[in-house]
């Protein structure tokens, strides 16, 4: 048997077979079933208060009416028809009979948002007019952005804290 390593000691304690080193990294082999270790559902449990946390905060926003270009998406997206949905992809969604809004100057149309005029048409078809249910969807999907910023903070440092703190900062920007 070789000379163990200088900066490592190997040894039983129990039912565990232990391999520490000794610099700034640690790994450990556990196979004692009876260890306590810090559970790995904690930051999921955090940042679910905290996306709880972030629907409460958008409350309000449940109850504001349409405001600026929310108008012009409903306009095409009611006269939006799905055999024009490939067309939708291939050309500005918005066009020149969209420029009379207040908040842009003559000109400065076409946008490209297909995307923003596919997911009105498909609310339009639920919620009709109704702003509470359009802010209640954006609310809902600015949660599960939060959640999933989380997530991949998570899997980048593997560390909860980070993981929580960036889901909530994300959610209340």
């Amino acid at each position: 048997m070789g000379q163990p390593h200088p900066g490592r000691r190997r040894g039983r304690v129990g039912n565990a077979t232990a391999t520490v080193t000794n610099t700034r990294t640690e790994t450990m082999t556990n196979t004692n079933t009876t260890a306590k270790a810090v559970p790995p559902e904690w930051p999921r449990t955090w940042m679910l208060w905290g996306v709880a946390l972030i629907g409460v905060l958008h409350t309000p926003s449940l109850f504001n009416p349409f405001v600026a270009d929310d108008y012009v998406y409903l306009g095409q997206a009611h006269d939006l028809s799905w055999s024009e949905l490939p067309s939708l992809f291939l050309s500005a969604t918005m066009d020149e009979t969209a420029s009379g809004v207040w908040w842009t100057p003559e000109g400065v149309l076409p946008f490209y948002r297909p995307v923003a005029i596919v997911t009105m048409a498909m609310e339009y078809r639920v919620w009709g007019m109704n702003a509470f249910g359009y802010h209640l969807t954006n609310v809902l999907l600015h949660m599960l952005c939060a959640w999933m910023s989380g997530r991949v903070a998570l899997r980048l440092t593997g560390d909860g804290r980070v993981a929580v703190a960036a889901a909530v900062i994300f959610g209340i920007h």
